[in-house]
């Protein structure tokens, strides 16, 4: 347009000319001649005036249309500033602030006031009610009887703000309960209630009516016994010497009495809560080998092998109940090597019966079997002793005996051959002895440990773990 503009006005531009006058002197001679008064130059005159019309008219049109452009972009700067606040306005809707019961959602106009929550101070908005800024904290570390627990608190209003915090002090009770109060357990009593986590039926009580009594061991099953042993509530319920009766099917009847509680090593890991031992020998007599001979000691023993028939005569529930442990003897031949067994049934070594693997004290003391058979059962604790001087007394049966000095004797070792037995007998023990190679420890019936030679027929006490 302005290209266009300047084009036309180069075109059409006023050239402006000089008229002068026409003068004549006194003698009428022309002096000047003037400008002619013709058409040529009133023309020019009407296209001066043309071309300058012409011209203001197309600054006029060109004015209008920039003043248009302009106005056009300001509206465009108008509509942008006015969009950005829609946008801002938009944004506050989709963030809209609720205040006690009113809601600023940007539609309209909402009038709050201190009731609200919140005032407005100049160009600040702030809240009406008292914030409390800080930490509600209870007490920590543990607490015996009597002692306080702090429980922490907070207030809020009903806009949540935090307007407070607090703590509530309880006291721990310090008393103990009774038959007719309210109180703590006592650890006393909390032994006593664990001690009856095996008291059910089934393992080891007897219902009547509504009233529960503890069964004997006499009257349990083998499997209220067992269940009584794994649980770990043997101790708490039998105690060491306590006996039950067994029919062998063999027709037999033995005695088994309890020898210690958690004594044996169980093969599969662990104790053995229980371990039996036969009162009395069985009525028959076994050697330990056909021949006389120890090497090999227990683990190769012809008795050791008999015993899996022994088991064989036993109940089936006892044999269900019975549990394998790890038993350790030497291995004969005056070895001193310690071989383990896993066995169901054993014979005892000499030091689980006598304590000592010695057979006498003093001077010159003689050892009977290799150390490291295993340790003496509570059933012979405080039994064991030994004279230092020949003496006449009495042994379980009756039966005055002579004793001689400086050896070791056992009271419990006293067993007949059979339940009816009237009289004490030999009876073997596992342990070959220390000093050659034929013999095995035996309990003699006065009631200290000999040798005696393997191929013998003496009297069979094994033991066994529940």
């Amino acid at each position: 347009m302005a290209e266009e503009t300047k084009q036309q006005s180069n075109e059409c531009t006023y050239q402006k000319q000089t008229w002068v006058d026409h003068f004549v002197d006194e003698a009428g001679f022309v002096v000047q001649q003037g400008t002619a008064m013709d058409a040529l130059h009133f023309n020019h005159i009407e296209d001066g005036i043309e071309a300058a019309h012409n011209l203001v008219a197309q600054e006029s049109v060109d004015r209008e249309e920039a003043e248009t452009a302009l106005g056009e972009r300001i509206d465009n700067i108008v509509e942008g500033e006015t969009k950005t606040k829609s946008a801002e306005e938009a944004d506050k809707v989709l963030h809209s602030l609720t205040v006690g019961d009113k809601t600023f959602d940007g539609s309209e106009d909402v009038k709050v006031d201190a009731g609200d929550g919140i005032k407005i101070d100049g160009t600040t908005i702030k809240h009406t009610n008292s914030v409390t800024a800080a930490t509600a904290s209870g007490g920590s570390g543990a607490k015996e009887f009597g002692g306080t627990i702090d429980i922490p608190s907070v207030t809020y209003d009903k806009h949540g703000h935090v307007t407070g915090k607090s703590t509530t002090t309880v006291t721990l009770p310090s008393n103990d309960a009774t038959q007719s109060k309210h109180g703590l357990m006592s650890a006393d009593d909390k032994k006593k209630l664990d001690g009856m986590a095996a008291y059910k039926a089934g393992t080891g009580l007897s219902l009547s009516g509504d009233t529960f009594s503890l069964k004997t061991l006499e009257d349990m099953s083998w499997a209220e016994i067992s269940a009584i042993s794994k649980a770990g509530k043997a101790a708490s319920i039998f105690h060491v010497g306590q006996e039950k009766k067994i029919t062998l099917s063999t027709g037999e009847s033995v005695t088994a009495v309890i020898l210690g509680f958690n004594h044996d090593d169980l093969t599969a890991g662990g104790k053995a809560g229980i371990t039996f031992g036969l009162k009395n020998c069985l009525k028959s007599g076994y050697n330990m080998n056909s021949s006389d001979t120890n090497s090999g000691g227990w683990t190769s023993s012809a008795m050791r092998s008999r015993m899996a028939t022994f088991k064989g005569y036993l109940p089936s529930d006892l044999q269900t109940a019975i549990r394998t442990v790890t038993k350790k003897t030497s291995a004969g031949a005056q070895s001193t090597t310690i071989n383990s067994t896993s066995d169901d049934l054993f014979l005892f070594s000499h030091v689980e019966v006598f304590g000592t693997n010695y057979y006498n004290q003093g001077d010159s003391p003689s050892l009977y079997s290799v150390a490291g058979e295993g340790k003496q059962y509570e059933y012979y604790k405080g039994k064991t002793w030994c004279s230092y001087y020949k003496k006449t007394t009495v042994d379980s049966f009756g039966t005055a005996r002579d004793y001689t000095a400086n050896r070791y004797y056992q009271e419990n070792s006293y067993k007949g051959m059979g339940d009816t037995a009237t009289s004490a007998s030999y009876w073997w023990l596992r342990s070959p002895t220390a000093g050659n190679s034929s013999n095995f420890c035996c309990v003699y019936y006065i009631g200290y440990v000999t040798g005696i030679s393997a191929s013998n027929s003496y009297g069979v006490c094994f033991g066994f773990c529940v």
